[in-house]
């Protein structure tokens, strides 16, 4: 399990933070085993709270915070896991409320629950024994690995050509490592027709998963607790505080000798 690393105070305005624990325990970056982070910048934070920033923009800040790997080359559960430190190293009061609504059919109240540093997201690890994953697919040895932030981007500008119902065959071709395009990977999915193989594939997608856990929330209203599926987006880590010290509190008036 994964959590949040705490960060010692007198960490804070080091040079760099270093984590060694990811959801995917680094097994895709091997030899790599820690990142090294800084901590926003002004500039960053400014571009960051602008209303109109996307998705591809967030993500480059973070990983412009990244020195000693490639965002787009993490997964996509590893970079929203190593977003969560940046933030809230550089801002360690940062919190944020998620809103759900009461799953007692009987309640249906709208319950808010305040996430900070001490009481943040969970994450499911990548529990297989070695990297990549290896499948016999229509008598041809296919790889398997994570969806890397890049092609969770690619999916994302693809999604509205795609139906609905093959969005998850197109994720999952996403992850295929010797198949040529996305595309070419998704077509030769789609093609398969053996329920055995199918059935493999979705074991496939099951071994690869490493996410946010569901939340565990109680109601105020009815003292009911129950787990929600609360997705944790880049959107969701903008830290848009500079700062909870008073500005005045750092300033000195007239000439320094």
């Amino acid at each position: 399990m994964t959590v949040i690393k705490q960060v010692k105070p007198d960490q804070l305005n080091s040079e760099l933070v270093t984590i060694d624990v990811l959801p995917s325990k680094f097994m895709p970056y091997r030899p790599l085993t820690k990142l090294e982070m800084r901590a926003f910048t002004l500039g960053d934070l400014k571009v960051l709270g602008s209303p109109d920033i996307t998705e591809r923009t967030q993500i480059d800040i973070f990983g412009n915070a990244i020195v000693n790997a490639d965002i787009m080359k993490l997964s996509w559960p590893d970079t929203l896991f190593v977003n969560s430190h940046i933030t809230l190293f550089t801002i360690p009061t940062q919190s944020w409320t998620v809103e759900v609504i009461c799953k007692n059919p009987e309640c249906r109240n709208k319950i808010s629950s305040k996430l900070d540093r001490d009481n943040f997201f969970e994450f499911e690890d990548l529990t297989i024994p070695d990297y990549p994953l290896n499948l016999e697919l229509k008598k041809q040895n296919v790889q398997f690995g994570i969806l890397t932030t890049q092609k969770h981007l690619d999916f994302i500008d693809k999604a509205p050509n795609i139906p609905e119902s093959l969005r998850e065959t197109y994720i999952l071709a996403s992850m295929a490592l010797n198949l040529g395009t996305t595309d070419e990977a998704f077509e030769f999915l789609k093609s398969i027709t053996s329920l055995e193989e199918m059935e493999s594939l979705n074991e496939i997608d099951s071994l690869l998963y490493h996410d946010v856990k569901p939340l565990e929330i109680k109601c105020d209203k009815c003292n009911t607790s129950n787990k929600y599926e609360v997705g944790l987006e880049v959107s969701t880590l903008r830290p848009f505080r500079e700062s909870t010290i008073p500005p005045r509190s750092r300033i000195t008036f007239g000439s320094r000798s």
